[in-house]
This record gives structure tokens, sequence and C-alpha cells, in this order.
């Protein structure tokens, strides 16, 4: 039953990576990957809502749903890219416009101000998720240390007659898949703070590369190229980093309940 169970987790998890990788390859209309990055949000608003609701301990899949949800935003960030690099000033894109437009405004003053912003977004949410992972590598340093002191009072029980045969295999699954669970964590959580560094690099090919291109194979004026460039690159990273900030807040709160 239980390797029935894995089985279906492994499989489900590939069929999900499927259009992640479509995101990686094929291009994709703006208004698509739009709706995609909304959804992605969505998603992991409801998933912290269901860690703070229900009973978190019992959240096994988290670092599962953590690895998927970090190559889905890897995906949008590489995704996003290329329309803007391709399209510039003729960037189509109803929700990333409206986002930079809402912090950048209009004029150099507010675009530097943009510009603060998002790099104090950028650091706050990158020393966020290098807190958490020192927290999950203690947390499963701590787990591994304490598990053959945890089972070897399951077999003194057992020797005992305090409990039966069934009870003591079953705690000592639960003690087993505690294990596995803290060390999935923690490399999850390493890839996430891997795609915390890439979308800091995605944020500065935007940005400086866009520029490039506009300014000089498309001849558009540098304070133009400026201007557009950075403030989709803005709009862009703000949108990227929101679905890490709730994952992150869902992981702290299963920790500290375990």
């Amino acid at each position: 039953m239980i390797n029935r169970k894995l089985s279906f987790l492994g499989y489900a998890f590939f069929t999900l990576l499927i259009p992640g990788i479509i995101l990686l390859i094929f291009p994709i209309p703006v208004i698509a990957l739009e709706i995609i990055m909304l959804l992605n949000i969505i998603a992991a608003l409801v998933l912290l809502f269901m860690v703070l609701v229900k009973k978190s301990s019992r959240f096994s899949i988290l670092p599962t749903v953590l690895l998927l949800f970090t190559i889905y935003n890897l995906a949008i960030n590489v995704a996003i890219t290329r329309p803007i690099l391709v399209k510039g000033p003729e960037f189509d894109g109803f929700l990333i416009g409206f986002i930079s437009s809402l912090v950048t405004g209009f004029g150099n003053i507010s675009l530097i101000t943009g510009s603060v912003v998002l790099i104090i977004c950028l650091i706050i949410v990158f020393l966020l998720f290098r807190g958490i992972c020192k927290i999950s590598r203690v947390y499963a340093r701590f787990t591994m240390d304490a598990l053959p002191g945890k089972q070897m009072i399951i077999d003194n029980e057992y020797n005992q007659g305090v409990i039966t045969q069934e009870e003591a295999a079953k705690r000592k699954y639960d003690l087993q898949q505690e294990s596995d669970f803290s060390g999935s964590l923690e490399g999850a959580l390493k890839f996430a703070m891997g795609n915390e560094k890439v979308r800091i690099f995605i944020v500065l090919v935007n940005s400086i590369g866009g520029i490039l291109i506009g300014t000089l194979l498309r001849n558009e004026a540098a304070i133009d190229g400026v201007y557009t460039y950075i403030s989709l690159a803005i709009g862009a990273g703000l949108l990227s980093m929101l679905p890490g900030v709730f994952l992150s807040l869902a992981v702290v709160n299963v920790i500290k309940h375990r």
C-alpha cells in the first residue's frame, strides 16, 4: 500500500513537471505566462493557508510540493525573460506592466525608487531563505541524531511487553518518515535557495541585457531603454518572488510544529 502511494506520488510529480519543461523550451504568449504566474501565486497562498489551518505535522509531502513550486517558478522566470528582451517597449503584459507602473510610476526618480525597492526585496527574500536553510539543516541533524535513541526506546518497550509488535513497527515507521522528511526538506530548500540566486541573475539579465539590446540593436535612446527594461525587470522580479515568500512561511510553520 505504501509503495503504491509512493509510486503514485512519483508519477504525479513527473506529470506535473512536464508543463514546467515546456515553459523552459517553447515560447509562450505573454498573457498565458502571466496567467501561469498568477496561478502560481494563488497556489502558493492556498498551500500556506492549508498549512496554517490543518495539522501541519502531517503535511509530509511539503518537500515535494516545495520542489515542484521552485521548478515552476524558475521556469516562469526564464520564460518571461524571452518576451521582455524580444519585445522591449512593445511588451504587452498587463500584470507585469501594472506592477512596474505601480512601483516605478513615471520619471527617473520613481525608477530609482522602484529599483531600490526591488533590491531590498531581493535581499530580504534571499536572507529569509538562507535562514530557513540553516534552520532545516539543524532540524535534520537533530532528527538524525535522535533516531537511534528513539528506536532503542521502542525496542525496550516492546521487549518489556509495554507495546505490541504492530505498535512498535508503526512507531519505527513514523520515526523513519520523520527522518526522511527532514532530509528531503533540507534538499528542497537548498534547491529553492539556488533559485533565489538565479532570480537575482535573471533580474540583471532583464535590466542590463535589455538596455544593451535596446540601444545597440533597436537604436533606442539610452534613457528610454533604461526606463523600459528596468521597469519591466522590477515588475517581473516582484511578481516572481511572491510564491517563494508564501512557501517559506509555510515551511517555517511546519518545522515549528514538529
